[in-house]
């Protein structure tokens, strides 16, 4: 799985602007978090991002549910 991680600044008119290299997929997933300080500790990252890995999206769950099961998981 590819990933970015990138810090912003919000603007006047309250949107950003993303250049998403060319070898990634078509489509992305956008999640936002704010920032209190410009030295946001990896700690605080990882805590943020397992909170929402543990909402509830049937979606979601089925996709885990696909991999686990599936012979490329062995």
């Amino acid at each position: 799985m590819q990933a970015m991680r990138i810090k912003k600044t919000i603007d006047n008119s309250r949107e950003i602007r993303i250049k998403i290299p060319e070898d990634f997929a078509d489509k992305v997933e956008i999640i936002v978090f704010p920032l209190e300080t410009e030295e946001s500790s990896e700690e605080e990252f990882n805590l943020l991002t397992l909170n929402c890995a543990f909402e509830d999206d049937e979606s979601e769950d089925k996709i885990w549910e696909r991999y686990l099961t599936s012979e490329g998981s062995k």
